[in-house]
């Protein structure tokens, strides 16, 4: 179900020089951060090949506040999933609520080569619908899981230090924690972390544009990213893996795997690195690249059910070579 919203947003100017805004991001923005399996508000790692804008030469330095205030709701619903045999009751949930509170600058200066931006911001969840897992019942179901304030910071950096050249930045960090756990909940605590969220989250890219005359322009580019750790289970329920089994037991050996595995991704780093050769006339465009350099294997996605008595993982597909070619016209 669309949310529906409504949003204000107040312009602060600085002293110090003229006056400049901007549409805010939209509100999805916050709302995505507790998706049961959706991305995080901090996914800073990129894929693609093509660098950012280069910032436009100005005369003078800019510097502008921002303020943005936004409410929004989530409709009530009833899933529609039937077991085998039929459960004698559904579960429904109602209502979700949010009031995010974000306050930011922009600064643009250096005769144009600069640009950075922040913002800090508080986020009020009321009556979460959260994806859950309930052994009582056959599969998940959507239930409202408590409330929650999540609050953070972001800063972001464009710089051009010399011709040709670009750095860009980004870093990111999420205070998430939850104030009250619905009563219909099992498995969740007010100090259980929340899944797939990091706390931090940063991003560096450096590309160089290099011209090749007649021949066209050649642009390398390199990519550092980090996230932190952070919990898999699509459930929304931390799970670190079973109760140790009594020395004397060991471990039982089923000839593949690690049973019942932890949901649980540690920090990784990735390293990324391509080269674009764009024609002459920026028709053609041809693109080679290898994503995740160091061969790093991480958790994506996991998922356990102890309805079922699975636990499941999907891992990054690892060092991946590309290579594209376009054409317009």
């Amino acid at each position: 179900v669309s949310p529906a919203s409504s949003r204000a947003t107040v312009v602060l100017p600085v002293p110090g020089g003229p006056q400049k805004t901007s549409e805010p991001r939209p509100p999805e923005r916050s709302m995505r951060v507790i998706a049961p399996s959706g991305p995080t508000r901090w996914s800073w790692p990129t894929t693609s090949a093509t660098p950012p804008p280069m910032p436009t030469s100005t005369s003078s330095n800019t510097r502008v506040g921002v303020a943005t205030v936004v409410a929004a709701v989530t409709c009530t619903a009833r899933p529609m999933r039937e077991s085998s045999p039929p459960e004698a009751t559904l579960p429904d949930f109602g209502p979700e609520f949010v009031k995010s509170y974000e306050i930011g600058f922009k600064y643009d200066g250096w005769d144009g080569r600069l640009r950075l931006n922040g913002a800090v911001f508080f986020t009020d969840y009321s009556d979460i619908q959260l994806l859950v897992a309930d052994p009582t019942r056959v599969g998940p179901f959507v239930t409202n899981a408590g409330d929650a304030d999540i609050q953070g910071v972001e800063l972001e950096l464009l710089l051009a230090p010399a011709e040709s050249w670009l750095i860009s930045a980004s870093l990111g960090y999420l205070d998430p924690e939850r104030t009250k756990v619905g009563a219909g909940v099992q498995g969740l605590t007010e100090s259980s972390r929340f899944e797939n969220i990091s706390d931090w989250n940063a991003n560096l890219q450096l590309t160089k544009e290099i011209q090749l005359g007649d021949m066209g322009t050649l642009t390398p580019r390199l990519e550092w990213s980090y996230r932190s750790e952070f919990g898999t289970n699509s459930n929304n329920v931390p799970y670190d893996g079973p109760a140790a089994a009594p020395a004397f037991l060991g471990s039982p050996d089923l000839g593949f795997g690690i049973p019942n595995p932890a949901q649980l991704q540690d920090d990784y780093d990735l390293f990324n690195a391509s080269v674009r050769w764009d024609g002459p006339n920026s028709d053609w465009s041809v693109t080679l690249g290898v994503e995740n350099i160091g061969d790093e294997e991480y958790r994506t996605f996991g998922n356990q059910q102890d309805a079922f008595g699975f636990t499941t993982e999907i891992f990054d597909r690892g060092r991946q070579w590309y290579l594209d070619a376009s054409y317009e016209f």
